[in-house]
């Protein structure tokens, strides 16, 4: 593991706790540990922030909008995924922003999810023996 990637756990980890406090953490530490051991590419998770704000709105629709014009003090209570929804959102996008911070550009190919699906190869049996059967 590289200084870089140290860096950018001592700086990501605490801010997702700051900010998402314990389900924060919790995201934090998926999603560094995917950034970190499994390679993935930042793009992966701008992707990831993109497609989870998108939802927001239909979790919050698929929980009920409010039956007056005035919304209550219970309408936040009752709708905390979306909160939730938001909150990964930002946790993944926090995480490609930081890792361009401080890892640097990402270079294509080097190691990532995308070569080694490449480098994967179909089973091909062994030829058949040339011998003839007596």
């Amino acid at each position: 593991m590289t200084l870089r990637r140290i860096a950018l756990a001592l700086v990501y980890l605490p801010l997702a706790w700051l900010f998402g406090g314990p389900v924060g953490l919790i995201a934090g530490l998926l999603f560094l540990g995917a950034r970190l051991f499994l390679r993935m590419p930042r793009g992966v998770f701008w992707g990831l922030a993109v497609a989870l704000t998108l939802a927001a709105p239909i979790v919050l629709i698929a929980q009920g909008l409010p039956g007056t014009a005035v919304v209550g003090p219970g309408f936040g209570r009752s709708h905390f995924s979306a909160h939730v929804v938001i909150g990964l959102a930002m946790a993944a996008a926090g995480l490609a922003a930081l890792s361009e911070l401080i890892e640097g550009p990402e270079v294509r190919g080097r190691d990532s999810v995308r070569r080694r699906l490449e480098n994967l190869r179909p089973f091909e049996p062994p030829p058949p023996d040339d011998l003839p059967m007596t």
